[in-house]
C-alpha cells in the first residue's frame, strides 16, 4: 500500500476506535439505568461468541487466538442477583441477564464463526441490540445455589429454539426481551421500557419485580 492509502486506512482505525468508546459509554450508561430500575446488581460478565482478552499473563496475539478476542464487548452478557451475590439462599433463585449483541450475523451463524470482516456480509444487513432474559427456578431446602442453578440452567438451555418471550416448566421458566436502541434513546425511554417490562414479568409471575406505584397501591 502507498503510504497516503496506509495514512487513510490508520485514520479510519482511530475514528473507528473513538466511535466504538463513544457506543461502549452509552450503552454503560443504558446497562447501569437498567440495573437500577429493576433492582438488580451485578453479579459477572462474560463473553458469548468470543475468549476474553485474559489477563496480563494472557497472550492476546498467539496465533491460535481469535482478532475477535481482542473486542471483549463484541458479544458480552452481565449477569445479576437480587443481591450480587452468586450463593444466595432464597427459596426463589432468580438471574437476569442483559447481552449486548453489536452484531447479530454471529448470532445468525452461532459459536465458533471466526470471519474475516473483509468477507462478512454488509453492515447493513444485521443488527445491534440489548437482550434481556430473567430466569427463575424454585430451589427446595437444601439444594446448593452453584449446582442447582447449573443443573436448571442447562436444561433450560436445552429447551429447542429458546426464542424471544416466555419458556416454563414444573420447577423454572424464563422470559427473554429484545431492545432496539431506538427504544432506549434516552434516559426517560429506557424507564418507561422497565417499567413495562417489570409489569410483564409480574404478570407472568416473576417475583419481586413489581413497580413502586403498584406496591403502594
Amino acid at each position: 500500500m502507498e503510504k497516503i492509502a496506509i495514512d487513510k486506512a490508520l485514520a479510519e482505525v482511530r475514528q473507528a476506535q473513538r466511535v466504538l468508546v463513544a457506543f461502549y459509554q452509552r450503552v454503560k450508561d443504558i446497562i447501569l439505568l437498567m440495573r437500577t430500575e429493576l433492582g438488580v446488581e451485578h453479579c459477572y460478565w462474560g463473553t458469548m461468541q468470543f475468549s476474553m482478552p485474559g489477563t496480563s499473563a494472557n497472550d492476546l496475539v498467539h496465533p491460535q487466538r481469535w482478532s475477535w478476542d481482542a473486542l471483549p464487548m463484541a458479544d458480552v452478557v452481565f449477569s445479576h442477583t437480587k443481591d450480587g451475590n452468586w450463593s444466595s439462599k432464597q427459596s426463589v433463585a432468580q438471574m437476569v441477564e442483559i447481552r449486548l449483541i453489536t452484531d447479530d450475523v454471529f448470532i445468525v451463524h452461532g459459536k465458533g464463526y471466526d470471519p474475516s470482516p473483509m468477507s462478512m456480509p454488509e453492515v447493513t444487513r444485521s443488527d445491534t441490540y440489548l437482550e434481556i432474559t430473567v430466569y427463575q427456578v424454585q430451589r427446595t431446602e437444601g439444594d446448593d445455589w452453584g449446582n442447582d442453578w447449573s443443573v436448571t440452567k442447562n436444561r433450560i438451555k436445552s429447551v429447542p429454539n429458546l426464542t424471544l418471550g416466555l419458556h416454563r416448566n414444573d420447577d423454572w421458566q424464563v422470559y427473554r426481551q429484545r431492545f432496539d436502541f431506538s427504544q432506549l434513546r434516552d434516559k426517560a425511554c429506557v424507564v418507561e421500557q422497565m417499567i413495562t417490562f417489570k409489569q410483564l414479568l409480574t404478570d407472568h409471575g416473576f417475583e419481586g419485580f413489581s413497580n413502586v406505584a403498584d406496591e403502594v397501591s
